[in-house]
């Protein structure tokens, strides 16, 4: 059995967060391990607030979970602010120096809330350099490293996958900076929307990378399992579409 790790909040509606994060792990024939960090006040199309789960107890789910199971792939959604992000991210790295870890960085909710503060540029550097991937949409990606694509992002921070859903246009494209190479992933814009499309296809980058898929046919299927969950129904929770187990 493969064991991935989702480090993410709870959405009680389960469109979104940890729990949209494990179906869609265990839909690509993963076993999804979680691990808390906050507990939101939400569903699909409304967002009343957050209770952040303290720094130490994060980490002491991470602890009993490291003494049960090993894990090599990592995704981390919401989370309270960079400085819990860094503890975090360095305490996976102590337990495993090659842990790959892929960051959706959660900065606003769909439905408008607000997550962090003043944003701390040095800290961020210094986090994003510990991970492997970053996932972040246009609005993300203007306040992590301002409103132009720079070709060369990769080779400053880490590989990012900057996502296209937001933008306008016959087509949505994915575009992947990664060791000074881009990469671009494009289908058909569908009409509609759909809560938690940023967690899942994280999640499946986690899933196809856990599965032994490049970086690049990670994010090409994960593009392509978003579309169909985006397809799944007519509201804006969708169904995830199992494959056999592995």
């Amino acid at each position: 059995m493969i064991y991935v790790l989702t480090i993410a909040g709870f959405d009680p509606c389960n469109g979104a967060g940890l729990t949209a994060d494990v179906k869609t792990f265990e839909a690509q024939g993963v076993y999804g391990l979680s691990v808390c960090t906050a507990v939101t006040i939400q569903h699909e199309s409304d967002f009343k607030g957050v209770e952040w789960v303290k720094q130490e107890t994060i980490l002491q789910q991470l602890a009993i979970l490291k003494e049960k199971y090993i894990f090599q792939y990592i995704k981390i959604g919401l989370i309270e602010n960079l400085s819990v992000m860094n503890a975090v991210v360095d305490d996976l790295i102590n337990y495993n120096p090659n842990i790959k870890i892929i960051w959706d960085p959660i900065l606003k909710a769909s439905a408008g809330f607000r997550f962090h503060g003043k944003f701390e540029r040095e800290l961020f550097t210094k986090v994003a350099k510990k991970c492997y991937l970053i996932t972040p949409n246009q609005r993300e990606w203007a306040q992590l490293f301002g409103p132009r694509i720079e070709t060369d992002i990769a080779t400053k921070f880490t590989n990012v996958l900057l996502k296209g859903g937001h933008a306008r246009g016959e087509l949505s494209t994915d575009t992947l900076f990664q060791k000074g190479e881009v990469t671009r992933f494009s289908n058909l814009r569908i009409d509609g929307s759909k809560h938690g499309t940023g967690c899942v296809l994280s999640a499946g980058i986690v899933a196809q990378l856990a599965t032994g898929n490049s970086l690049n046919s990670a994010c090409e299927q994960a593009k392509k399992y978003v579309t169909k969950f985006i397809k799944s129904t007519e509201n804006l929770l969708g169904k995830h579409h199992y494959i056999q187990e592995r």
